[in-house]
C-alpha cells in the first residue's frame, strides 16, 4: 500500500509539474508580447519627438502650428505624452523612470510571473522525484523480505528480514515527511 501510495503522489506531483512548467511558458510568451509591444510604442514616441523637434511645430514661433502639433502629440502614447510634457532640457524624456515603468511594467509582471511558475514547477519535481524514492525504498523491502523467505539459512534469513525491517521503517518515515499533492 505504501508503495503505491508513494507511486501515486509522484504522479500527481508530475501533474502540478506539468501544469506549472505549462504556465511558465504562456506567461513567458505574454511577457515576450508585452515587452515587444512596449519596445514599438517606445520607437514610435521616439520618432515623433523627433519630428516634433525637428519640426518645430510645437515651439512658440513662426513655425508654430498648433493642429499639426495635437496631430503629433495625439499619435504618441500617453506615457509619451506625459513624457514630453514633463520633457527637462537636455534630456530625452523616454529614459524617465516614470516613461519607462508605464511601458515596461506590465511586461516585467509577466517575466516574474513566468518565473515564479518555473520554480514552482521545479519544486513540484523535486517533491515527485522524493515520493519516487520512497516507493523505491519501499520496493527493497519486499526485495529482502522475498528473498529472506526462500533462503536455507536462517541466520542470512533472518539478516535479511532485519534489513526490510529496517528499510520498511526508514522508507515509511521518510514518506511522512514528504508533503502531499
Amino acid at each position: 500500500m505504501a508503495i503505491a501510495w508513494s507511486t501515486y503522489q509522484s504522479g500527481l506531483w508530475g501533474g502540478i509539474q506539468d501544469e506549472g512548467y505549462t504556465e511558465s511558458v504562456r506567461e513567458a510568451n505574454n511577457a515576450v508580447d508585452l515587452l515587444q509591444a512596449a519596445d514599438r510604442i517606445r520607437v514610435l514616441d521616439q520618432l515623433v519627438f523627433v519630428e516634433i523637434q525637428t519640426s518645430g511645430v510645437c515651439e512658440q514661433g513662426e513655425q508654430s502650428d498648433d493642429a499639426a502639433c495635437d496631430r503629433l502629440l495625439a499619435s504618441m502614447s500617453d506615457a509619451g505624452r506625459a513624457a514630453f510634457a514633463a520633457e527637462s532640457a537636455g534630456e530625452s524624456p523616454f529614459e524617465s523612470p516614470e516613461y519607462l515603468d508605464a511601458l515596461y511594467t506590465q511586461g516585467e509582471a509577466a517575466q516574474e510571473a513566468s518565473d515564479r511558475f518555473f520554480e514552482e514547477a521545479g519544486e513540484a519535481n523535486e517533491h515527485g522525484d522524493n515520493h519516487e524514492l520512497a516507493a523505491t525504498i519501499l520496493t527493497a523491502v519486499m526485495f529482502f523480505a522475498g528473498i529472506a523467505a526462500v533462503r536455507d539459512d536462517r541466520r542470512i534469513g533472518w539478516a535479511l528480514i532485519v534489513v526490510a525491517g529496517l528499510l520498511m521503517a526508514g522508507g515509511l518515515a521518510y514518506s511522512f515527511t514528504l508533503p502531499l499533492a
